[in-house]
């Protein structure tokens, strides 16, 4: 997962957040002990798309009583626009419903036009923007939202 991440926050990421933010958030989010802790938690959603082992792309989400959050969702820039994107999502989505969400958000950082495109192309609608934390600098976040 370390891998996809690190392709994708190079390639989405240099004019949105600073170097120094790509460079701690990416070993503050993603450093394996945590991130494992986070995938196994109750309530985790965690999608993985490999061919011959090796990750394409990844789709993290949690349950909180009726409403799912897609944390994060990556696909490695070389297959993008192959449907992995889409089908890690419907797939996300599914799992979230089977336990009980009724709607789900979607979180990417405001300025990643990537991200936002890919939400709004699969029925995502922006409702809002808040803010996150990386590597001690605040950052705009977008709010998608789609009932199930």
């Amino acid at each position: 997962m370390q891998s996809v991440v690190h392709e994708c926050w190079a390639a989405d990421y240099p004019s949105v957040i600073s170097s120094e933010a790509i460079k701690e958030g990416r070993l503050e989010w993603y450093e394996e002990e945590h991130l494992r802790r986070e995938i196994r938690s109750a309530d985790a959603v965690v999608t993985v798309s490999a061919v011959d082992g090796d990750l394409q792309g990844f789709a993290h989400a949690v349950l909180d009583g009726d409403e799912g959050t897609v944390l994060r969702l990556y696909v490695l820039p070389e297959e993008r626009r192959t449907g992995i994107g889409t089908a890690l999502l419907e797939f996300t989505v599914h799992q979230l419903a089977d336990r009980g969400a009724n709607r789900v958000v979607a979180l990417a950082l405001a300025r990643n036009d990537v991200a936002a495109e890919f939400y709004e192309a699969t029925g995502f609608e922006r409702i809002r923007t808040g803010t996150t934390t990386i590597a001690g600098e605040r950052y705009d976040e977008a709010v998608f939202e789609r009932p199930i």
